[in-house]
């Protein structure tokens, strides 16, 4: 008998009994049994109506070692042939994640053919702050961890120079894209009343600056005498007239 499978020889006069015939094994892994590696699982039957001997092959062993979460066994130690007691399996965190500190890696196969437990191991990168801006802030979730996202907002009078508004933070522990720019919204120079001015003249105004409008000679304005440049780029009053 070999451990973990029944060694039974066919009787001669049966086709499988003819000298030359070759039978392969197979561990019963239903039950455990893992074969071992270098060894033979072959017998054959010889000239004189026997079977050829062979050692045992079969062992108890663990199974595949069960997942982790954030973590994946290294190809290197899922190549073994059989996992004995004292087999060792090493883990390594996946894309966005690294190991903390003061922490095991690996599994081992037990006596009971049980793999060892070990606590979650792997913790996800941090990007570190994203970076401010000047006349906004953000949003953000996920305290800067992979796979966290902030999103850049302009103060009122302010608008964002590029469409991309936000960073993410990526699996090598970066921050996407660049840390965006707000800039002052502009009002072009408003419309001059028929017979007057506004003060000051400049080519173009910022967000809150503000014009005053006057009439020639002793013409009234008819309308606003002031505006101011809105947060939309528009001014807050139409321009006046002169009567």
């Amino acid at each position: 008998m070999l451990a973990g499978r029944e060694h039974r020889c066919a009787p001669a006069h049966t086709d499988r009994g003819v000298p030359g015939t070759a039978v392969v094994y197979r561990c019963d892994r239903n039950n455990g049994y893992y074969e071992l590696p270098g060894k033979s699982r072959t017998i054959m039957c010889l000239d004189d109506n026997t079977w050829s001997s062979v050692s045992d092959f079969c062992a108890r062993a663990c199974d595949l070692p069960e997942r982790i979460n954030f973590a994946v066994p290294r190809d290197s130690d899922l190549e073994k042939d059989i996992f004995l007691p004292g087999t060792k399996v090493n883990y390594d965190c996946v894309e966005g994640y690294k190991r903390k500190p003061f922490t095991s890696n690996y599994v081992t196969c037990l006596d009971n053919y049980t793999w060892s437990t070990t606590s979650e191991f792997c913790e996800p990168k941090s990007c570190g702050h994203p970076g401010d801006l000047s006349n906004g802030d953000f949003n953000a979730t996920n305290n800067f961890l992979f796979g966290s996202r902030v999103e850049y907002f302009c103060n009122e009078g302010y608008r964002l120079e590029n469409r991309r508004n936000y960073r993410d933070c990526l699996a090598n522990g970066q921050w996407s894209n660049s840390v965006p720019v707000c800039e002052v919204v502009i009002c072009s120079a408003p419309n001059t009343p028929a017979h007057g001015r506004y003060t000051p003249e400049k080519d173009e105004y910022n967000y809150l600056d503000a014009v005053t409008f006057s009439c020639n000679n002793d013409l009234k304005v008819n309308g606003s005498r002031s505006a101011s440049c809105t947060k939309d780029g528009t001014w807050s009053e139409e321009t006046p007239t002169c009567i």
